[in-house]
């Protein structure tokens, strides 16, 4: 695959040495000030005048002799910086960012009681379009729709260009560069690449301090994890020993079995209609009644890790979080001797090895697109692709030398700036003052920053949960044309809310999967789950094409 990948890459080169001969120039302000107002026209320009920033070969560089301004729709400030700044331009990064590349950028940003998609749905509708998007996958009918309906600019003619370093990047990952790509080809948006792949930062959790006053040792077989949770109600009075997550609930997959949609043999799979599903329904069942999992598991509002309030007071033994926790529980718990690792998912019944978990993509985030009414592209490209360079990369992740990092056996190692702020800031609110925050633009992006203030423990928990493969996961970038959404949509979102209900009402008892699970199987068939399944099948079968001839 990879050499036909590369092969139409190549084909792409071409085209891009040819649009470049033939792309209009833009306008200024008679201020000498160049900015990125839009025209409407969708006219794609590069112009040396506009930037005065070119060198002897016409080459524009940075810092521009004239200050340029471009607009960029943001959505909402990043959290750590809300009670700290009102605009992005007033954090050191962004301040460093423009004196370096002479770019002004005139950010727009929504309040609070404004979700990001409500938001971005009436940019989008105002048909006013800033010159850059960040959250560019917020456009839910995909890349491809969001070129040919006339809003977003097709990347891909300008990757060898205004675009080197990101291109660089994209195309040294064979995972990276099939999932840059639309189903056609195309390179809409400009989105993080991880600089090294990071493991599993999130899974299953144990006392494992209760373990070693039980005499047990980490569960592995169903038994085992059922005389571990019978311990822990029996000798620790925990009110929830498993501390079940409704929506995301990573027990389930040493079943290899997910709420949702996965992949096997290239087929796609509804698994809350699998025999594996009811394998593990049936065990939920059992150890609800015996009191092994939480009796309020479906009120809990706990998005992915579990209750914090009842793992810190010792309510529950076994529970899903990210490894970023482990010291605040640490910090947090009524007991003193506690003690958690890391703990993969059960080996199920038939014995069958798990091969479903969550993965951690290199290429990761809604990204950033440029508006097809942006006037100056050309500086737009430039400007987010500076972030990708050896130079951008250092000052996105690390801000600069000598202030917030210094060099240690040859890597850069944040100062206590960063680390212990002498103006009480957190690390994560230091980070995003002077440098940029993980979610914010896309970058060359350094993952081993976030684990300066991480203890050793925390990390060997990734390693971990490492070890399961997600050769059964689907894969995030395996995206529905706009029709095939708004079909899917229209038939998975009752299927979801009949699934989620009797899901709950198997677990507690109220019904009987013995007797009653063929009728909720034939009740998702008449709610239209075959055409969904359908529907992600052709979505999959895309995503595995994508660059071939």
């Amino acid at each position: 695959m990879k050499n036909r990948i590369l092969r139409k890459m190549l084909c792409l080169v071409l085209t891009a040495a040819m649009m470049v001969s033939v792309m209009a120039g833009c306008g200024q302000k008679e201020s000498g000030e160049s900015t990125g107002k839009t025209s409407g026209s969708g006219e794609t320009a590069k112009t040396q005048e506009s930037s005065s920033g070119a060198d002897e070969t016409g080459k524009l560089t940075f810092p521009l002799e004239k200050k340029v301004t471009l607009t960029l729709w943001a959505g909402s400030l990043s959290q750590y910086l809300t009670n700290l700044v009102t605009d992005y331009n007033d954090t050191d990064f962004f301040q460093e960012l423009e004196r370096r590349t002479n770019v002004h950028i005139e950010f727009d940003t929504i309040s609070s009681a404004t979700t990001a998609s409500e938001a971005f749905n009436l940019m989008i509708s105002s048909g006013d379009l800033p010159d850059m998007i960040m959250g560019a996958g917020l456009y839910t009918a995909g890349m491809d729709a969001a070129v040919e309906d006339g809003y977003y600019l097709d990347l891909t003619p300008y990757l060898d260009t205004y675009l080197s370093n990101f291109n660089s990047l994209r195309t040294a990952d064979e995972d990276v560069l099939l999932d840059s790509i639309t189903d056609v080809g195309r390179v809409v948006r400009v989105q993080n690449i991880s600089q090294t792949q990071q493991p599993l930062f999130m899974g299953l959790m144990i006392r494992k301090d209760w373990l070693d006053k039980d005499g047990l040792d980490i569960p592995k077989t169903l038994e085992d994890w059922e005389a571990v949770l019978t311990a822990f109600k029996e000798n620790h009075g925990a009110y929830a020993p498993f501390a079940l997550t409704p929506y995301y609930d990573m027990f389930l997959y040493g079943f290899n079995a997910t709420t949702g949609f996965m992949v096997r043999d290239g087929k796609v799979i509804y698994s809350p209609t699998s025999e594996n599903m009811k394998e593990a329904l049936t065990v939920y069942s059992d150890w609800y009644k015996k009191g092994l999992i939480d009796p309020d598991f479906m009120a809990r509002e706990t998005g992915y890790a579990g209750d914090t309030s009842m793992i810190v007071t010792g309510q529950s033994g076994v529970f899903n979080s990210y490894y970023t926790l482990m010291d605040y529980y640490y910090q947090s718990s009524t007991d003193p001797d506690m003690e958690l690792v890391a703990v993969n998912p059960p080996v199920c019944a038939s014995g069958e090895e798990s091969r479903l978990a969550t993965p951690i993509p290199k290429l990761a985030g809604d990204g950033v697109a440029i508006s097809t009414q942006c006037e100056n592209p050309d500086i737009a490209m430039m400007w987010l692709d500076y972030l990708f360079s050896e130079e951008g990369a250092l000052l996105a992740n690390y801000g600069i030398e000598g202030d917030t990092f210094e060099y240690v056996d040859g890597k850069p190692q944040f100062t206590e700036k960063i680390t212990n702020n002498p103006d009480g800031l957190s690390m994560n609110q230091a980070m995003s003052m002077y440098t940029c925050p993980p979610a914010v633009l896309a970058k060359s992006y350094s993952s081993e920053r976030e684990l300066a203030g991480v203890s050793e423990e925390s990390l060997a928990m990734c390693d971990v949960w490492s070890l399961v493969p997600s050769d059964y996961f689907y894969p995030f970038t395996a995206i529905m044309t706009s029709d095939e959404n708004n079909e899917f949509a229209a038939m998975y979102s009752d299927i979801s809310t009949y699934v989620t209900s009797e899901i709950a009402s198997f677990i507690s008892g109220e019904k009987d999967i013995s007797t009653e699970w063929d009728e909720y199987v034939s009740t998702i068939e008449g709610l239209g789950i075959e055409r969904c399944v359908e529907l992600k099948q052709n979505a999959y079968d895309r995503y595995l094409s994508r660059g071939t001839e």
